[in-house]
C-alpha cells in the first residue's frame, strides 16, 4: 500500500510499507519496481543504505565510471563491440 506524504521542504513524496522476511541469518526487504526506477537502478546494481538520525535513505551506489563521466550506454556499446569482434581483436593482440 502506498501513502502520500507532504513535506514543505521536499514537496510531495510517496511512501510504501514492506515486510521484512527471513532468509537464513539475513533479513530481506524487497524493492518495488517504482523505487528502482526512481533510483535509476537495475537488477544486479548496488544500492547503499545511508543512516541519518532516525531514518534510512536508499541511494544508488556510484561506480568508478560515474566519476569519469562514462555512461552505462557507452559501456554496453563497448562490451557489445568486444563480443562481436573478439576473434579479430585477439588476432591483433597476438601480432
Amino acid at each position: 500500500m502506498w501513502y502520500i506524504l507532504k513535506n514543505k521542504r521536499e514537496g510531495i513524496r510517496r511512501s510504501e510499507s514492506r515486510v521484512l522476511r527471513k532468509s537464513g541469518n539475513s533479513a530481506i526487504l524487497t524493492v518495488p519496481t517504482e523505487v528502482m526506477e526512481a533510483l535509476g537502478v537495475n537488477i544486479g546494481e548496488k544500492i547503499s543504505y545511508v543512516i541519518e538520525n532516525d531514518s534510512v535513505k536508499l541511494v544508488k551506489e556510484k561506480s568508478e565510471l560515474d566519476d569519469l563521466g562514462v555512461s552505462k550506454e557507452f559501456i554496453e556499446m563497448v562490451n557489445e563491440s568486444f563480443t562481436k569482434y573478439e576473434g579479430a581483436l585477439r588476432e591483433l593482440a597476438d601480432k
